[in-house]
């Protein structure tokens, strides 16, 4: 494990998309490229990974066979190479209720905050307690602020989050499928329509300025013949072209089987472009995604690339019971508990070895020594004794200071505990110094910013262990990466001295 992921608590956040058919997993990272003489970051897709679904495992967007979902998930889990512990998963709309709303720019701060609950409260057909909700603000028309809401049932929620704990993934953020395309593919800024297919139907959105303007799943059972899907697509065509007194420019297909379904609407549509829907060019250097311009991936990419967002700009929907920053911090605390904890049980087990291991030196030793005593009284003095004398005054010395060191490092344990809850986000611990527990303890490492270096410092100033936090004035003309190097006393160290 690396320990500055440890301190920093920074890993990379997977995409996941599950659908009835199958389960499909993204991975993007940062990696660092030479480009002359400087390096830069570029993103790359570092894993792509997928297993089908047996039919009725997961149905009309939920998990129906939880024990069967939870073994496939366990086999691609097992199946790809990096350990991967968090991501964003995508689900189907099919459960999920979403709207966009409409105010004017005047109403805004908590006036727009109250109209949201007010609107919500009217207009939300289903119980409050019954769901999850949020909403995200959505930028584009300057004459009005429109809110982009989405809901759904807690019970379906609540048997994701659960099937994928159990297999060893935490969840960030839950988010569905028109979200998802909506961020990975390629979409001219004018009214487009977005068709989702899958063996249950199909979810068709609007999208204008990266805006999900209306959504809508239409399942495979309320169309069953072509003239129904076709008339359903016309209605809806319709219906936003005379409210939003704009024209439908291009339809985009996205899914597997669409070839029928694009030659159906081709031959209907004569005056809308009907493509298949591109991935974005940061994707197309992987020989997988070039297979099909990325269509295949458009979901799990989609949900990868709201991972490699900062969690701090996260203001995305995500329908869990919390939101996204306060989730990954949530289950970041979890894992660091449990890497302490292993550490303290291995640096126990460690100490008791070192412990016997001196005990039966020193045992050892006395019984030689005694029998040496013995030998020695009953014979002549040898010429060596003195020198034989100093040597065992010496190895006694060292003995001493062995033991020495065992007491100090038992009595630094409280002391790292203290500072790791002392660690705020930001801040890059690289060197620790402590010559004895009356002497000034050293740390030293990197800041992300002057304001996170000063809310350092009073986190351990706050601290009832440590005294005469000195942060000396360097570096002041740096404003990001600043170089640190903090001094500190124990408050009291007789106290450590019945650390057992």
């Amino acid at each position: 494990m690396d320990i500055l992921k440890v301190f920093t608590r920074d890993e990379p956040i997977a995409g996941l998309e599950i659908s009835d058919t199958h389960i499909r997993v993204a991975l993007l990272e940062f990696k660092e490229i030479k480009k002359g003489k400087e390096r830069e970051k570029k993103l790359e897709i570092t894993i792509l990974a997928e297993k089908p679904l047996k039919e009725g495992i997961v149905s009309e967007g939920e998990i129906k066979k939880k024990e069967e979902f939870i073994a496939v998930m366990n086999d691609l889990l097992k199946g790809i190479k990096s350990k991967i512990r968090y991501s964003i998963i995508s689900i189907s709309p099919n459960k999920i209720y979403s709207k966009l709303y409409s105010f004017p720019k005047t109403v805004s701060g908590e006036k727009l905050e109250e109209a949201m609950k007010l609107a919500i409260g009217f207009q939300l057909p289903m119980k409050l307690e019954d769901v999850y909700l949020d909403w995200e603000k959505a930028s584009g028309d300057s004459q009005k602020n429109e809110i982009f809401l989405a809901t759904a049932s807690k019970k379906v929620i609540d048997n994701y989050i659960d099937a994928l704990k159990t297999a060893g993934l935490n969840l960030v953020a839950i988010e569905f499928f028109p979200m998802s395309v909506n961020r990975a593919a390629v979409i001219s800024s004018g009214p487009v329509m977005a068709i989702i297919l899958n063996n249950e139907g199909a979810e068709v959105s609007i999208i204008e300025n990266k805006i999900i303007q209306f959504d809508r799943f239409l399942p495979s059972a309320q169309f069953s013949s072509q003239n129904s899907f076709l008339g359903e697509t016309r209605k809806i065509i319709d219906f936003f072209e005379s409210g939003k007194k704009k024209k439908i420019s291009e339809i985009l297909l996205i899914g597997e089987n669409r070839e029928n379904i694009k030659n159906q609407l081709t031959d209907f549509f004569k005056e809308i472009t009907i493509s298949n829907a591109l991935g974005q060019e940061i994707f197309l250097s992987s020989a997988e995604i070039k297979k099909d311009n990325g269509n295949k991936w458009l979901v799990a990419l989609g949900a990868a690339l709201r991972g490699v967002l900062p969690r701090s700009e996260d203001e995305l929907i995500s329908l869990m019971p919390i939101g996204t920053e306060e989730a990954y911090d949530n289950q970041k605390a979890i894992i660091f508990s449990e890497f302490i904890s292993n550490i303290s049980v291995a640096l126990s087990i460690f100490f008791v070895v070192i412990f016997l291991g001196i005990w039966l030196l020193m045992v050892s030793f006395q019984k030689n020594f005694s029998t040496r005593i013995i030998s020695l009284s009953s014979s002549a003095v040898p010429e060596d004794a003195l020198a034989l004398e100093e040597r065992a005054i010496k190895f006694n010395e060292l003995l001493n200071k062995a033991d020495s060191s065992l007491i100090l490092m038992q009595k630094t344990s409280p002391i790292l505990e203290e500072l790791k809850l002392k660690i705020i986000s930001g801040i890059s611990v690289r060197n620790f110094s402590m010559p004895s527990l009356i002497d000034a303890i050293n740390i030293s490492g990197v800041a992300q910013s002057r304001n996170q270096l000063n809310l350092f410092k009073k986190s351990l100033e706050s601290s009832e262990m440590f005294s005469e936090v000195n942060l000396p004035l360097t570096n002041i003309e740096l404003r990001e990466n600043i170089p640190f190097s903090i001094t500190f006393r124990i408050k009291d160290p007789i106290t450590l001295n019945y650390v057992q």
